[in-house]
């Protein structure tokens, strides 16, 4: 098969596994990205939100990225669900998902915040009787090919695994997305979390693993 064929049917499928995305968590991530930068978004009907004016960062960017000069600033109804677009009697909605020039330019929120990916945040396993704190890290795999694109060398393959550390360094497979099941902490959880440290530092440096 011609190279350029197979390149070609690896990024539809990195394309539509992306847009596998469950749409309440790109939804959640989008909206409060537009809520940090200033904007007002609301939900007039379920899955269905007006963004009226996107604010000028996002907007800024947005027009910078691939398919941004087809964008507008200002969306009456937008949704992460394509069985939302055209609902009787309502106005049509725009569908918004990973790749599209407005959703990807929400990224902005991570030059902003990126400080907090570091330090990371503290949630609660509510299934675990224990009182052990421990460190859920994400690590993801990639294999090159070897070959050159457009953004360097290939990928061939990628895989994302979920790890957690013990306070004693141990490190066991956490399954696959753990953290969808844990919940923030409270105010009297927060106080006691404070108390342990800086676990994540001092538990990642035991198990010796980057």
């Amino acid at each position: 098969m011609d190279p350029s064929v197979v390149s070609r049917i690896r990024e539809d499928m990195e394309r539509a596994a992306a847009q596998r995305l469950q749409p309440h968590f790109v939804a959640a991530f989008f909206l409060e990205a537009v809520r940090l930068f200033g904007g007002k978004p609301s939900e007039p009907e379920k899955g269905r939100y007006r963004l009226g004016k996107v604010p000028d960062r996002i907007f800024e960017r947005a027009r910078r990225l691939p398919g941004g000069a087809s964008i507008t600033n200002v969306y009456e109804r937008i949704t992460f669900k394509k069985s939302l677009r055209n609902v009787p009697g309502k106005t049509h909605a725009t569908f918004f998902y990973p790749g599209h020039p407005v959703v990807d330019a929400g990224q902005l929120v991570l030059e902003r915040c990126g400080g907090n990916l570091v330090r990371g945040a503290a949630l609660v396993d509510e299934s675990d009787p224990g009182t052990e704190p421990r460190v859920l890290a994400l690590l993801e795999h990639t294999i090159r090919d070897g070959r050159k694109g457009k953004h360097g060398a290939r990928i061939a393959g990628r895989k994302m695994q979920f790890v957690e550390i013990t306070s004693a360094g141990d490190t066991r497979n956490a399954g696959f997305a753990p953290h969808l099941d844990y919940r923030s902490a409270r105010e009297d959880e927060k106080r006691i979390l404070r108390s342990v440290g800086d676990l994540p530092r001092d538990a990642a440096e035991k198990a010796r693993w980057t």
